[in-house]
């Protein structure tokens, strides 16, 4: 204030003034991705369960769909309810088990990480090989034996699919308009699909 009262004008070597050096941003794997961090254990399991259970349900009604179909019936009447009937006990049966094994998966999975340690792609690997073992556990041991292997393939391939961000490898084909799209607030949380779109 003084400065400006004596001279007319303001000090421009102010600090306050001074453009300070804008810090380059490292597009590294390490800046682009939390690291330890991820939801609580009870939010995982609800929400892994439900996705298990309604992809469950869709794949199942498929089938069933497709089932329904070729049996066919003679009349309109009987075809409908051939689909509706293979429709409704498929979808809700692999739906049960895929949620339920889901379950056992994820319990099993944090008790895994405590004698390994860390969090390897394996330890999904055994949990889920464990958790096919447990759901089929009264079977024969051919059919615990094919949950186990399905079981565990399905989980090492979410899980390496997750950590290794291949889920998001399309979107590095993605044009303007969809970048812009994603950046509104509501898909705040997809910023690191930002970064892969710049790089199309």
């Amino acid at each position: 204030m003084g400065d400006y009262l004596k001279t007319g004008s303001i000090n421009y070597d102010l600090e306050i003034l001074k453009k300070k050096p804008e810090k380059k941003l490292s597009l590294d794997k390490q800046n682009l991705y939390l690291q330890g961090y991820g939801r609580q254990w009870g939010e995982k399991l609800v929400y892994s369960v439900g996705l298990a259970y309604g992809s469950g349900l869709l794949l199942g009604g498929s089938c069933g769909l497709i089932s329904g179909v070729m049996k066919g019936g003679k009349t309109r009447k009987l075809f409908v309810n051939s689909v509706l009937n293979s429709t409704s006990v498929i979808g809700p049966s692999v739906a049960n088990q895929m949620a339920s094994i889901t379950m056992i998966f994820y319990a099993l999975n944090n008790m895994v990480k405590l004698f390994t340690k860390n969090d390897e792609v394996y330890n999904s690997s055994i949990a889920g090989f464990l958790a096919g073992s447990i759901y089929k556990s009264a079977s024969s041991y051919k059919i615990m034996a094919g949950y186990s292997v399905l079981s565990s393939a399905v989980f090492s391939f979410i899980d390496y699919g997750f950590k290794r961000g291949y889920i998001y490898m399309a979107n590095k084909t993605c044009n303007k308009k969809n970048a812009e799209n994603l950046s509104k607030p509501k898909f705040a949380k997809w910023h690191f699909v930002l970064l892969h779109c710049k790089g199309a």
